[in-house]
């Protein structure tokens, strides 16, 4: 048959055939489909790789603030007041380098050099707060509004006190600076309701 004869066609003409083997017809391998590609990741993504490769060594007052238990002020205080021993001796210069391996302790205290992983937050400001630690008025703060389960975290940038909307928050200091820093040229995008006077309810000059 016709049919037969084709298929004797196409097995002869795959590979000579040696002595007494059998001359049997595979059919064609399908085509291995190429993985596909991963997305590019976003800017802000990237940044956090980034951050996250920078932590192998560092300075001794950045390595205690980015425990998350202190400020960077406050660490490089600690340290300028001899509270702090790397390895049993006593430092007394913030910029001393570590490693995440030493053992560092601040009053006596062990305190792991444990970094956590650099994390962005999203959240919306609302009007009447204001962006900052602590505020010599005494005024409401960002920071006093959040939810004890967050961790000590800065904000990337500012926002005024009757402005609200979109506040990014992190507990990476070198990651609010990459972002905030006009250099590195990330992309920002705002859209923006500005209320006058009378539409808050405000009277007079």
């Amino acid at each position: 048959p016709q049919r037969a004869a084709n298929r004797r066609d196409i097995s002869c003409a795959t590979a000579p055939q040696s002595p007494g083997s059998t001359n049997t017809l595979q059919p064609p391998s399908p085509p291995t489909p190429s993985p596909p590609s991963p997305p590019a990741p976003s800017a802000a993504a990237a940044a956090v790789a980034r951050v996250s490769m920078s932590h192998l060594q560092r300075g001794l007052a950045k390595a205690l603030a980015a425990t998350g238990r202190w400020s960077r002020r406050e660490a490089n205080r600690m340290t300028a007041d001899a509270r702090v021993c790397v390895n049993g001796v006593q430092v007394s210069n913030p910029a001393a380098r570590v490693r995440q391996s030493d053992r560092v302790t601040v009053d006596g205290e062990l305190t792991p050099l444990e970094v956590a992983p650099p994390r962005l937050w999203r959240f919306h400001k609302p009007d009447g707060l204001i962006t900052t630690a602590s505020d010599p008025q005494g005024r409401p703060t960002v920071f006093a509004s959040l939810p004890g389960w967050l961790p000590r975290v800065l904000s990337v940038g500012r926002l005024d006190l009757r402005s609200e909307g979109l506040l990014l928050l992190t507990n990476s200091g070198p990651l609010a600076r990459m972002l905030e820093l006009p250099s590195n040229a990330f992309e920002r995008k705002y859209r923006a309701l500005v209320c006058t006077g009378q539409e808050r309810g405000v009277t007079g000059a």
